[in-house]
């Protein structure tokens, strides 16, 4: 049905969406690509160690 509705526009029309579709299909690629489950956690077990790694600061005074 949606192929339907898709030939009755106007060619630019129908480019405007092609292009936003195309974009969302980038879009998810990036997300999958950035934030893969693995990568996420790795980031945090890093940030978790970098704090635990800083060293103390004097207290001034």
């Amino acid at each position: 049905m949606r192929r339907i509705w898709l030939i009755k526009l106007p060619g630019w029309l129908r480019y405007l969406i092609a292009e936003r579709e195309a974009m969302g299909r980038r879009g998810r690629k990036k997300m999958e690509r950035e934030f893969d489950e693995q990568i996420v956690i790795n980031k945090y077990l890093q940030a978790i160690e970098e704090i635990l790694n800083r060293p103390e600061s004097s207290p001034s005074g």
